[in-house]
């Protein structure tokens, strides 16, 4: 500029056309306009938003909301707090507030509030509130579904109405439609759509459909699971297999992997009940146990107990007891390898370690005590062979139907063990000759009576009778009170009663001979002289 009118030429009171800084201008523009070249600032304010090919590109329209990319935001009116960020990001929020949606399409027809969107697509269609999506295609169809949480590649991709469910892999909980769902690993839960189901792990429960309340803990665990409802699989391939089962707990790697539709069972222990299939109301503990079983029933505690059982209604206790039972049913075996040999017997019981049948196949057998065996059927027997266990029952001893015939008498010691009715001087001291006989039976009292229990009508004697008259003679118990009669030692009385009635005798046939001399001597023709 040339005249010497004000502003001067190189007046900073004009915009100068140069590469150069110009300083102290300020400038002010109505209007539009247009920037040929590369627009440079410190500092760029704009009103309104930034727009980038005539679209709008950043914009901050509401109360403290930021939409950067194109579309993001676009229907926004009165939404607060809210933060979109790629194209068509939260594109139809409109009053809705404290939404952040990052990605193309993130939340674009979300009308919701406070939700969270991470990913190309993720929370695409949602209306719902209080969701957290983040990976590529989390939640594309969620609708009215809220209080969900989902992370990974097409995590709960078509969930629409569920809520309060927690996916977290590529693909977890990809079909869910349902509530209070927590699905974490890659696949997990995929075709689920019941509820109140926990699933961890790789593919851990990815064929359930319309299972509920199940968790499901390990890579695989319930993986065929389709509508079996409260099991609770931990574990790698825990019930694997099961697909309509229900109420069964499994723990351990590969427990219960085969069951199908068993039901009301509990596994724990690596590959316990590893081949049921069917099995309803089993309980196994221990690597191994039950490993073949299909039966029902049954309780096997231990390593491998009940390994081969297909039978029902046993119950195995110690490592390895029961492990070759195929068949056998209704069976008890306590101890470690306690019931070895059966394996199609049933109704036995066996207890303690190595204790066992003697055949495979007996049935009401029972032995008791470590080491012991039983041969046959409907016995039992109580400690080793061999005779060197003592048997003590402390309290009542009641005995049934008796042997049939025997010809040797059975007693009762000092020590209350029964033993052999033995009269050897080998065991006895202070042996005094016994000299009463006529003079005790002569007061002994029989008597007939009835008795209390049963009302039998019976003979006999009084002990208290008997006591009065001889204390040797009776039995007492603890507590020193007369108990029973010796019948006995009533034969050591008659022996001195006869003697002594002997000694009368010889007495009296002297007597009667003295006195058949005498007649005789006086008369010879009497009738005893002849």
């Amino acid at each position: 500029m040339t005249d010497s009118r004000s502003p001067t030429s190189g007046s900073s009171n004009y915009i100068q056309n140069t590469t150069n800084v110009q300083a102290g201008a300020n400038f002010n523009i109505g209007g539009n306009g247009t920037a040929g070249g590369v627009l440079s600032a410190n500092v760029l304010n704009s009103a309104t938003e930034y727009d980038l090919g005539g679209q709008r590109l950043l914009s901050t329209p509401g109360l403290n909301d930021l939409f950067l990319g194109f579309g993001a935001g676009a229907a926004n009116v009165d939404g607060q707090n809210n933060t979109f960020v790629g194209r068509w990001a939260g594109n139809k929020t409109a009053f809705n507030g404290a939404n952040t949606f990052v990605g193309s399409f993130a939340g674009s027809n979300n009308t919701g509030s406070e939700n969270s969107f991470f990913g190309a697509f993720a929370g695409e269609s949602n209306i719902g509130n209080y969701n957290s999506f983040f990976g590529t295609s989390a939640g594309p169809t969620n609708k009215s579904g809220s209080d969900n949480s989902f992370f990974g590649k097409q995590a709960g991709y078509h969930n629409e109405t569920g809520s309060k469910n927690s996916f977290f892999g590529s693909q977890a909980g990809f079909w869910s439609v349902a509530d209070d769902n927590s699905f974490f690993g890659y696949h997990t839960g995929f075709a689920s759509t019941g509820a109140n189901n926990s699933f961890f792990g790789s593919n851990a429960g990815a064929s359930n459909t319309d299972g509920s309340g199940n968790a499901f803990f390990g890579k695989n665990a319930g993986y065929a699971n389709k509508g079996g409802d409260n099991n609770a699989f931990f574990g790698q391939s825990a019930g694997a297999a099961s697909v309509s089962a229900n109420f069964n707990s499994f723990f351990g790697s590969a427990a219960g992997e085969s069951n199908n539709n068993g039901s009301f069972n509990s596994f724990f222990g690596y590959q316990a009940g590893d081949k049921n299939l069917g099995g309803h109301y089993n309980s196994f503990f221990g690597y191994e146990a039950g490993y073949s079983n299909n039966g029902d029933d049954n309780a096997f505690f231990g390593y491998g107990t009940g390994g081969l059982s297909t039978g029902d209604k046993n119950a195995f206790f110690g490592s390895n007891a029961g492990n070759q039972n195929s068949a056998g049913e209704a069976n008890s075996f306590l101890g470690y390898l306690a019931g070895h040999t059966n394996s199609a017997g049933s109704n036995n019981t066996i207890i303690g370690a190595f204790a066992d049948v003697d055949s495979n196949s007996l049935s009401f057998a029972t032995a008791i005590g470590a080491g012991s065996h039983v041969n046959q059927s409907n016995t039992i027997v109580l400690g080793r062979s061999g005779g060197n266990d003592n048997v003590r029952v402390p309290g009542t001893l009641t005995l049934g139907l008796p042997g049939v015939a025997g010809n040797t008498s059975m007693c009762r010691n000092i020590l209350n063990q029964i033993s052999f009715c033995s009269s050897s001087l080998r065991y006895k001291t202070n042996i005094q000759p016994f000299r009463s006989g006529l003079s005790v039976l002569n007061r002994l009292r029989p008597i007939t009576f009835d008795w209390k229990e049963g009302g039998m009508h019976d003979l006999g004697f009084g002990a208290e009778d008997i006591a009065a008259v001889e204390p040797l003679l009776v039995t007492r118990n603890d507590k020193g009170e007369v108990e029973g009669v010796k019948y006995d030692r009533i034969t050591a009385v008659l022996v001195n009663a006869v003697k002594e009635q002997q000694e009368q005798i010889k007495r009296q046939q002297s007597e009667i001979a003295a006195l058949k001399s005498l007649v005789c001597r006086r008369n010879r023709r009497a009738p005893v002289c002849k």
